[in-house]
Parts: C-alpha cells; structure tokens; sequence
C-alpha cells in the first residue's frame, strides 16, 4: 500500500483501513525455474474511499392541528438527512399506512394513534440504510353539540309586576361560553350566565343564546328553552266595616253586629279588634253584646289575591257610643188591708207590673224603666205583703232590774201585766199586753296574788300586773253579775325558754325529711336521760341530771315520735368555753328539741337571767355543734335551727366543716362510736374498732341489740358487716374515698 509492505503470501489482500487516494501494487516472485526476472511487479489501483453517512428522518403536522377534531384531515411531512433518494414507509401504531411519499394525510385518525415513518436511504456508505422518525401522538376530540338550558332561580312564576325575578343559563359543552339573553328576540341582559330584572310584563319571552369556545363544537351556538313570563299587576287590598245588625249608639248588653266588605280580598282572612286586641273568628261577621263605652273596633283584612301588596288592609275604626242601661229599683213593701198602698220605684216614671196605688191581696211585682236613651232595665220581683190588725197580742218578758217596752216606749221596774194600743210595724191598729217578770242583777269582789302572771278563770284573761280588774257573767237569775279582781303581781325570774331544732345524720332519712324512731319502737330509749351516768358523764351545770321520760310520751308516734335523748349547754357569751348550764332533752323525729316533762314544751332553763349566751347541742354518737354568736335569750321561746343553712360556730384549726350537708338540710356528723368528739376510721383509737369489738373480733357477722354509742345510725342493732352496718356508716361519714380522714367537734370543749 503506497509501495508499503502489507498483508501476507496470498493470492488476496483484505483491509477495512484504507484510505481514499492510496494505491494498491502486488510483487509476485515466481518459483519457477528460469523465470526472469523472477519478481514482477502488478498494475497499481488508485483506491477511492468515501466516509460512512448516517441518515435520519423527522416528520411534523404541516397541514391541520393537534389536537384536532374527529373527521379533520391532518397532513404529516417527513424531512430527511442523507437519503439520498430515499423511500418512505409510514405507520399508524406500527401498521403500515400511506405510500411512499414523504407526505402522509388522513381524516380517519382517531385519539391517542401514534404516527410514525421508516425511510430508506439510498446514499452510499449509509449506515443503517433505514431509519425510524419521531412518533407523533394525535389527539382527536370527539365532536361536541353545545346545550344550554334557563330557569327562575330567584323570584317566582306567576310572578308580581315589577318584582325581580332572575334566570340562570346552565350550559355544556360551552368552555367558557358567551351569553346573549333575549326578551321576546330582543337582546337583554349582560354577558353573564344569569339575567335579573324586574321589567318584565305578562306574555313575554325569556331565552339564551349561549355561544361556545369548546374545542370540536358543532354547531357553536344553542338555544335555550324559553320561559314564559305570566306578571300579575300590583292590587292594593282595603276592607271597610259597617254595623248590619243593631245601633250606634247602642245600650248596654246589647248585641250588635259588624260586617266586612273586602276589595282585593280574594279569599281573605279576618281578625277583628276592640281597642287594639283581637277578639272574635276569622270571619266576615262579628257580633257582641259586651261592648263599652268608647270602644273602638276595626277588622285587618288578610288578602288571598296574588299580588297583593300590601297584603293586609286595614279597615276604617267604628268609635262606639254604649249607653249605661238604668239602675232601677223597687223594695219590698208592707201594707194594711183595705189602705191603698203606694208602690215605688227608682228612678220614677217607669211602668209597675201592678196597679200603683196597689188595694189587693199579698203577691210580687216588678218595675221597668227606659231612659232618654231608649235603655231599658228591669227589676226582679219584690214582694207586696198585705197585714191585718193585730188585735189582743200577748207579750211575756223577764228582764234584768228593768225593761224597756218598745210598744209604747215606757220603762217597768216591777213585775207586773202591762197594756198598750199602738200601730203595729206594718202600721196597722193594733193592741198588746205584756206579761212582765224584772229580776235583779248583783257584783261581787275577790283579790288574788300570783307570781309573775294570773290568768283569771272567769274571762281567760292573763294579768302580768297588778290592779283592780272587773268581768260580768250571768248570775243564777240570767242576770249579770259584776265581778271585781283586786290582783297582787309578785315579780319572780322565769328563767330562759328555747325552742332548738337539730338533724341526726345516722337515723336521717332525706326521702321523708325526718328522723328514724327504730330505738323507740324497740323500746330501747331510756326512762332516765343517758348523760350524766357512765359511759358519757357530761358535765351537770346548774340543774342536776336524771331527767326521766313516761311512757306516754315514748307511745307517741308519727313526725312528732321521740328519737332519743339529746344534752344541751348554755355558754357565756364572753367566754364561750364557759359552760354556764346543762340541760337533758328529747328529740323528735322532725328535729324539735322538747322538754322530758311533757314531750311537747320548750326547753326551760329556770332563774337564768335574761341576756346573751351561746347555745349548743351535742349528742352521744354526733358530733356537736354551737351557735355561731351569742343569742338574747329571755322567758319567750327562742327557736335555734340547727338543721337550716344558718351559720355555726367554727373552730378556724379544724379544717372539716362543722355539719354534713344534704341540699338545704345541715344534719351533725354520724359516727362517734367512743365519745371522744371526732369522727375515725382508721388508726389509733378509731370508731371502726368499737363496733367491731361490740360484736366480737373474732364473730364480725354478730348482730348486738341494745341501746349503745357502737348502734351509730340508731337502728337498735350494732353490725359490723352486711346490710345498713355501723362500720360503713362510720366510713361513708369521713369519706369512702378518704378512709384515713378525721372529723373533729366544732366546739370550744
């Protein structure tokens, strides 16, 4: 190659590295014998060698667009590079289609075909000789029909002249349409999917014509549907109202009659109204005979017509004129037969039922009377009573050292018959005897002295003063008798009267509002007052202890039933931890403190002076509690309501409040089964454990009847477990949830 040694020792040469203009020679050295020259050397080949091409191809939408519509023809184009003189092979989703052109058109293609195409190039050294072209994804649309339809979506059809109805167009296939509203063919309205106005009238056309931007329409504008206009005209209902049926002026009672006449009514409704208030039904009519004076009555007219504005019309107002009807009276009337009796009647001028002057036997009559008004009255019947003489009347009479005889109006001091000829009370003749026995009376004087008061049995009257004082009563003639009481008031100290009221929480029950009486009806309340013995031995202040109860009083059943014994103190009122007096008590079911003497009084604290003090009440298994201040005691029962919302006295170091509170209703904390003032369930010296040693440690299932601190509710029975046990109530007094909690008294000791 180029005179270069090349290849090997073959008839043949191959290379793939030549170059364009290099010549090819060949020495051949024979091996013959006598070969001369023995090398030859070959003709030379001048080489020509052209540079590889690769060719391509790219095609593009030169006729028609794409996206496109279904049924348009689209034209594709393909450009070629190094085809030489190429051919061309197009596709439709890899099938073949067209010819051999480098233009390819067709209105059949359908969305989402791809289109492609193949040329083969005919340039020499063209590697690869075909080629594909970009694929080309058409997208057909279908043809579209634009729609669009109108309706009232504001205002109503039959509508009202000059009311606002508006019309909304909903179109599709419209893209963003344009609008063009038509009233009767004339162009109305905006370029706006809704059309509002109130100038329609009756008859008219409503429609649109919406015209759309949508890709593939056909055609591109619609028509809606046409709405027909039915406006009514405006009316303006009235009504007036007219008396049909009676005056005006009128009389009292009197029924009288109003219509209304309505225009524009169509089927109108009527409320009617005296002085502004309804009265009457929804009708036409309206009658009364209860009218006043000065009443004014008109009707509102609700109409039914379509239109109507406004919809209520007013009537005209009738003021009426109601005369009073005449007060008219007559009496009844005495007379003496055979004597015309004049009748009369008020006011005069009216007409009797009988002759006037009536001369007739007893009956009844009546009298009428109409006024310059022309209002009548009428009375009811009285009675005519016709009387003979009284002749030869006989009279007994006993009186009291003398006697007045209303006969002949003489006074008699002596008994004796006694005669008179008079007019009798119908004043007719007539003549009497009286029959006459006069008896004396007589007095008499006592003196008395009392400590305090007396109440003299003789009228019931109680006296706190001294002093002279009289009372008649009747002496064994029927006659009276004048006592006088000369009365000596010696003054001695009465001592303090208090009406207390507490609530027990343990035998309170908060459906009924009252106290059980369960150790009562077991009969296990003591005759004698529990406190001043052992276990408790409360302090005896001023009066000594062992207070006693009968039996009677125990048998008393219902709100008023003994509960138990409660222990009361006085306190001085400037050192309230100064127990001035004791007292025992009873305590009912209903929360009253009574005295043991009868079950019913007040508390008495005798010859304690009249003044300021505290007060508290305590009980064996409760805990105590005291006024909040002192309170002015004096003899006059005081009531102290322990139970109600009232303050009590509050010790600031005890943290627990001072009562247990149930609604309105404050009830003293249950469970001090040891007496020592507090409320404990768990730890040292707790209330727990002196039920549980009552029953047994060792048989917790024990019931103990009796009367004891461990019985907390009261029940007559100290359990430890099972049902309404004293354990529990202990517990649920200091809290289910704060076992370990402890209540203590709120009082000074």
């Amino acid at each position: 190659v180029n005179g270069v040694n090349v290849g090997t020792n073959s008839p043949t040469y191959s290379s793939s590295a030549l170059t364009n203009g290099q010549i090819i020679t060949c020495n051949m050295t024979s091996s013959l014998s006598c070969a001369n020259p023995v090398t030859a050397s070959s003709n030379s080949v001048t080489l020509t060698i052209n540079s590889n091409v690769t060719p391509s191809v790219s095609i593009a939408i030169t006729g028609g667009l794409n996206p496109s519509c279904s049924g348009t023809s689209v034209t594709f184009s393909a450009t070629a590079i190094n085809g030489g003189s190429p051919t061309y092979q197009w596709k439709i989703n890899g099938v073949n289609a067209g010819t051999n052109s480098s233009i390819f058109s067709s209105s059949t293609l359908t969305n989402g075909q791809i289109v492609s195409c193949d040329m083969t190039s005919t340039q020499t050294c063209a590697i690869p000789a075909t080629v594909s072209s970009n694929n080309i994804t058409v997208s057909i649309n279908p043809i579209l029909t634009p729609t669009v339809t109108i309706a009232i979506t504001s205002g109503n059809i039959p509508s009202c002249d000059g009311s606002s109805l508006t019309f909304t167009a909903n179109s599709t296939n419209g893209g963003t349409p344009v609008y063009q509203w038509k009233v009767n063919g004339v162009n109305a309205g905006t370029n706006n999917p809704t059309f509002t106005t109130n100038g329609l009238t009756n008859g008219q056309n409503v429609n649109c014509i919406m015209t759309s931007s949508a890709t593939c329409v056909s055609p591109s504008t619609a028509s809606s549907n046409t709405v027909s206009m039915a406006i009514n005209p405006v009316v303006t209902p009235s009504v007036s109202i007219s008396i049909t049926n009676g005056n005006n002026p009128s009389c009292m009672g009197t029924p009288i009659s109003f219509t209304a006449t309505p225009i524009n009514g169509g089927t109108p409704s009527y409320q009617w109204k005296v002085n502004g208030i309804n009265v009457g039904t929804n009708s036409q009519q309206y009658s009364s005979s209860t009218l006043s004076n000065g009443d004014n009555v008109n009707c509102i007219m609700t109409s039914s017509v379509t239109c109507a504005s406004p919809a209520t019309g007013t009537s005209n107002s009738m003021l009426m004129s109601i005369n009073p009807l005449p007060i008219v009276t007559i009496s009844d009337v005495n007379g003496c037969s055979g004597i015309p009796l004049a009748l009369i009647g008020t006011p005069s001028g009216g007409i009797f039922s009988v002759t006037n002057p009536y001369l007739g036997a007893s009956t009844t009559y009546n009298y009428s009377y109409t006024d310059n008004n022309g209002c009548s009255s009428s009375t009811s019947p009285s009675n005519i009573t016709i009387h003979t003489a009284s002749n030869n009347l006989s009279q007994s009479a006993t009186a009291c050292d003398s006697y007045f005889w209303t006969v002949n109006g003489q006074t008699y001091t002596t008994t004796g018959n006694q005669s008179a000829s008079f007019a009798n009370v119908w004043g007719c003749d007539s003549s009497y005897t009286l029959n006459l026995t006069v008896l004396n009376s007589s007095s008499s004087t006592i003196s008395i002295s009392a400590n305090n008061s007396y109440t003299w049995p003789v009228n019931g009257n109680t006296y706190t003063n001294s002093g002279v004082f009289t009372a008649i009563i009747v002496n064994s003639q029927g006659c009276d008798s004048i006592l006088s009481l000369n009365l000596t008031i010696n003054t001695q100290n009465l001592g303090l009267s208090i009406s207390p009221k507490v609530m027990l929480a343990g035998p309170y029950n908060s459906t009924l509002g009252l106290m059980s009486d369960s150790l009562r009806i077991n009969n296990l309340i003591p005759t004698t007052e529990p406190y001043s013995t052992a276990p408790l031995n409360f302090p005896q202040i001023s009066y000594p202890g062992g207070e006693t109860v009968s039996q009677s009083i125990l048998s008393v059943s219902g709100n008023d039933a003994i509960v138990d014994w409660i222990f009361l103190e006085l306190r001085s009122a400037n050192n309230p931890t100064l127990i001035v007096a004791t007292k025992r008590a009873l305590l009912q079911r209903d929360g009253d403190i009574v005295s043991a003497s009868d079950g019913v009084s007040p508390v008495v604290f005798p010859n304690q002076v009249n003044g300021n003090y505290y007060f508290s009440v305590k009980h064996r298994n409760h805990l105590g509690v005291m006024t909040a201040t002192p309170l002015a005691l004096n003899s006059t029962p005081t009531i102290i309501d322990f139970s109600s919302e009232a303050p009590v006295w509050v010790n600031p170091l005890i943290s627990n409040p001072p009562r247990k509170v149930d609604g309105i209703i404050r009830l003293l904390y249950v469970g001090d089964a040891n007496a020592n003032k507090a409320v404990k369930y768990n730890g040292f010296s707790n209330d727990k454990d002196q039920v549980l040693n009552t029953v047994g440690p060792s048989s917790p299932n024990n019931i103990v009847i009796g009367y004891r601190l461990e019985d907390v509710n009261m029940d007559s029975k100290v359990k430890y477990n099972s049902t309404d046990n004293d354990r529990t109530v202990i517990l649920n007094s200091v809290g289910s949830g704060t076992p370990n909690s402890i209540l203590f008294q709120h009082t000074p000791n």
